[in-house]
């Protein structure tokens, strides 16, 4: 809980930049960048060409950005756990297995059909439920 003797109170939120941020808002900002990750990581798979060995540019390339960009999240979400408990923190990742599937059929033409978008208002409801009136 967000002021607990164990958290930072709320007058103690980050600041990126010298701008204050609401952690609930920098949760959300992580879970775009994470699942923009995943969907470079898709992106790197994709230029893969097999029994081309793995010294092919346009690859490593795409691989290389997928994996700063899985680094750079991984490495905000564990400055943002100074603040927000793990497990109210995991409770928003959650929308990442909505996002990451709505941005695949965008990008990459991949089925997003009613059994998703159901999926996903039960992941919704279960972050809020989760996170209760802290939302």
């Amino acid at each position: 809980m967000l002021g607990s003797r164990n958290m930072p109170s709320l007058e103690n939120t980050p600041s990126f930049a010298g701008v204050r941020v609401n952690v609930y808002v920098g949760l959300f900002l992580l879970v775009l960048g994470t699942s923009a990750a995943q969907l470079l990581l898709k992106a790197a798979a994709q230029t893969f060409v097999a029994g081309a060995g793995l010294a092919q540019p346009r690859f490593l390339t795409a691989l290389a950005i997928a994996g700063f960009a899985s680094l750079a999240t991984q490495l905000a979400w564990m400055w943002m756990l100074r603040w927000v408990p793990l497990g109210s923190g995991y409770a928003v990742f959650a929308l990442n297995f909505l996002i990451v599937p709505a941005a695949s059929a965008l990008f990459f033409r991949e089925v997003f059909d009613v059994r998703h978008v159901i999926g996903g208002g039960l992941i919704v409801a279960g972050v809020i439920v989760a996170l209760g009136a802290r939302v």
